[in-house]
């Protein structure tokens, strides 16, 4: 291994070329020098000099070789992670390494963490070398993962409350979640290979995670990996629809739409379990801020004609909510409310990570709803400028006239 002291050894004479000018007028070649060594020695004293894995440096071991990450991200959002037999303490393992069969360590188990927040997300587990993936799709249902914080190894045998497999189904939202299973992709070579499909329309409103991973081939006590997977939504809108996410990280931004007379509605899609702010949303809004339960502006003040039935509410579960202004009833000048989205269960259940005080925060999904002015309005804008234009021509032309004589 090339040590730092070998890479940056300066000779006597640099040495002796550096140390003869004055302080005044030091070489920028040995400053530059001595800055970029400096600048490595920190960087390597961060980094180690290698990849380090999650369970080497929890260990505080060090590592012999660069270890890689289980883990590998794909095409269309798909991440693959595949688990190794790991060999137990005492074992035999020159033919792996080509060491002493007294040289070897217990190797722990490999660990990786993903972030599901796409459109559509893939994970494919692969167990090598005959190992066994927990939950096991082949002999229980085929919708069970393990809860963020279980032990593997306790959540495949099924015999501990708090490290019970659970169905994914109560982790997720939205139509069709029933459906999402693991999927068999029939694996040969002395391995199992599954793969589970989340589309981000059923992602969870606030942040939740489960965990799956593999055991070693023969030994059902001995963890091979663990992949603990997040489950994170973000607000978001798509045209005139606006869909609400309540996690630690979903609201980062604030949701933005435009009506106009030939963009006349918006969708505000809650989610279940949530409610829409202000509470009396059909005769006021807010103004400027966060969204809030009570505010004291009316529709009225800025439509005239305004009637509460512009706003109506799914008759699904979905929290849904419409707002549908009338082409012809536009106000005269442009118009800007502030509406929003609260979650309002408390945060428990199987999966559900704790978000904490800035989770809690976050937990309102505020849009900026600007009200474009009607057309007549902006035809009428038009008018005085076509003729001021029109008029200073006429002016023109009629300086110009006596020059022309």
């Amino acid at each position: 291994m090339e040590l730092l002291s070998d890479r940056y050894l300066i000779s006597p004479n640099s040495r002796r070329t550096c140390g003869s000018w004055s302080s005044s007028r030091v070489s920028f070649v040995c400053i530059l020098l001595f800055l970029v060594a400096g600048i490595d020695s920190w960087n390597l004293q961060l980094h180690g000099g290698t990849i380090v894995s999650g369970a080497t440096a929890a260990s505080g071991r060090s590592a012999s070789r660069t270890v890689e990450s289980i883990c590998k991200n794909g095409a269309e959002n798909e991440t693959t992670c595949t688990c190794a037999a790991s060999v137990p303490k005492g074992h035999d393992t020159s033919v792996l390494t080509g060491s002493r069969p007294e040289e070897s360590t217990e190797s722990s188990p490999k660990t990786a963490e993903l972030v599901f927040s796409g459109p559509t997300n893939t994970l494919t587990l692969i167990c090598e070398g005959g190992g066994t993936p927990v939950p096991n799709p082949a002999t229980s249902p085929s919708d069970k993962v393990c809860p963020s914080s279980a032990e593997i190894d306790k959540c495949s045998k099924n015999q501990d409350s708090g490290n019970n497999p659970v169905s994914i189904t109560t982790l997720l939202t939205g139509e069709n979640a029933d459906l999402i299973k693991w999927v068999d992709n029939k694996a040969t070579h002395n391995k199992k290979s599954y793969s589970l499909t989340i589309p981000g329309v059923n992602l969870p409103l606030t942040d939740k995670a489960f965990s799956v991973g593999c055991l070693t081939n023969g030994d059902a006590s001995t963890v091979a990996c663990k992949v603990t997977v997040n489950l994170v939504k973000l607000s978001q809108t798509t045209g005139d629809t606006v869909e609400c996410a309540y996690g630690a990280t979903s609201n980062a931004y604030r949701q933005q739409v435009t009506l106009s007379p030939t963009q006349n509605t918006l969708t505000l899609v809650c989610g279940k379990d949530s409610a829409i702010l202000p509470t009396a949303y059909q005769t006021i809004f807010c103004s400027a801020g966060n969204a809030q339960e009570s505010c004291s502006d009316t529709y009225q003040s800025i439509m005239p004609q305004y009637e509460e039935d512009w706003w109506t509410l799914s008759p699904s579960e979905s929290g849904t909510y419409h707002l549908e202004i009338p082409s012809d009833m536009f106000p005269e000048e442009e118009k800007r409310i502030v509406v929003g989205c609260k979650y309002t269960q408390s945060a428990s259940g199987p999966g559900q990570r704790d978000e904490g005080e800035v989770a809690a925060k976050n937990r309102i999904c505020n849009v900026d709803v600007t009200i474009a002015a009607s057309k007549s309005a902006a035809s009428d804008a038009i008018v005085p400028s076509v003729m001021f234009s029109g008029l200073s021509s006429v002016v023109m032309l009629g300086v110009g006239f006596p020059f022309l004589n």
